[in-house]
């Protein structure tokens, strides 16, 4: 959810959840949950007059768990910490099709988590958010629009890991509808 003023300036909050159960006997997790939500500033900018973009920055908050399929191992990160910063840039194809892209990036601090049975400090790592697809925009007789968007996303955690230099992502699709006022 995006609210922009007068001024100019974009006040954001976006919230993503992953709750993934697997049956796989060739994969070692039973269950991996990856969870944010951000808050954020933003400025939009134009660079012609078909070209349109946004850079924002703030925070992030995070959990993340997974659980072995062996039962011995789980890592629990109750919550994470972090700063954030990104920018989205739309290409008009047409009237009201465009073409986006856009991408976050989070430095995140945890100050406890648990790894196995150990209960551990500050744990550091990076997120990354990848979004690619069209946007559909319509005017409205107020002067406002509606949107509707359908694109791939991928979620990147870097280093939130049981002290070892593993990486995880997850990747989907993202479909989305909205109004400017």
């Amino acid at each position: 959810m995006d609210i922009q003023s007068q001024g100019g300036l974009t006040y954001g909050l976006r919230a993503f959840r992953l709750d993934a159960d697997s049956s796989d006997p060739t994969t070692r997790y039973d269950n991996i949950v990856m969870q944010t939500i951000d808050l954020s500033v933003g400025k939009s900018f134009s660079m012609g007059s078909n070209t349109e973009g946004k850079v924002f920055g703030g925070m992030r908050f995070a959990k993340y768990s997974e659980r072995n399929r062996s039962g011995g191992g789980i890592l629990d990160v109750p919550k994470a910490y972090g700063i954030l910063g990104g920018i989205t840039v739309a290409q008009k194809l047409s009237n009201n099709l465009s073409l986006y892209g856009g991408s976050t990036a989070a430095i995140m601090f945890a100050p406890d988590f648990t790894d196995g049975v150990t209960a551990e400090t500050d744990l550091t790592f990076n997120t990354i958010d990848l979004n690619l697809g069209l946007k559909y925009k319509r005017q409205l007789t107020n002067g406002g629009n509606w949107h509707a968007g359908l694109g791939l996303t991928s979620k990147l955690w870097n280093g939130v890991s049981d002290n070892d230099s593993e990486n995880i992502s997850a990747y989907g699709f993202k479909l989305s509808f909205g109004m400017d006022f």
